[in-house]
């Protein structure tokens, strides 16, 4: 019963979206909503999944970033960013798709890929300069509600206790350097308008 409400409750979002005329209606008509979406700073790190993504005031990218994690272009445009924006905490969390990915191209169990996630976020936590323990969130549903994809290229963005938008996965451009960044990604150049777009 409580995948049925899910998916209920993520139709009746959808088409009061539609009925207001798509993402642009609603931020016509409810620029304060849109004001909230933009006014918190990330915290944290924490995976795209939707089901951690949606209510946190994070940095979201696949597995807390355990797939760029042996790249070393990525990994240090990554860690520049954080430290740029002052982030200090890496959250991981149960069920992890990502980790399974990991997983799967490193040809190794999924009982060991999570162990190098934990390693690799506490690795990540040292490079930030943070301290402490890493967390391990539990998902609230054993199953994906995800019905869209939210690609944020804004410096602050939280869907925490904003009721109108359906679930969905979330990923964050993470340069830091707008316009000055070496990645080629037409994200960048977007990047440099500060403000959340909603499409």
């Amino acid at each position: 019963m409580e995948k049925e409400h899910k998916w209920i409750e993520v139709k009746e979002r959808i088409a009061h979206i539609h009925a207001e005329g798509g993402y642009a209606g609603i931020a016509e008509r409810n620029p304060q909503t849109i004001q909230e979406i933009g006014a918190r700073p990330p915290e944290c790190v924490c995976c795209m999944d939707g089901r951690i993504a949606m209510d946190k005031n994070a940095i979201a990218i696949a597995g807390s970033g355990i797939l760029i994690k042996d790249d070393p272009v990525a990994r240090a445009l990554f860690v520049e960013s954080l430290r740029a924006r002052g982030i200090k905490k890496v959250d991981l969390h149960d069920d992890c798709g990502a980790v399974g990915i990991y997983a799967k191209v490193n040809g190794i169990s999924r009982e060991l890929a999570e162990k190098e996630a934990a390693e690799w976020a506490g690795e990540l936590t040292k490079e930030i300069g943070g301290e402490g323990e890493i967390e391990v969130l539990p998902v609230s549903l054993d199953f994906h509600p995800e019905v869209c994809a939210y690609l944020v290229l804004t410096d602050q963005f939280s869907l925490a206790g904003i009721d109108a938008f359906p679930a969905g996965f979330r990923t964050d451009c993470f340069c830091s350097q707008y316009g000055k960044c070496s990645c080629s990604d037409r994200c960048c150049v977007e990047h440099r308008s500060r403000r959340p777009r909603i499409r």
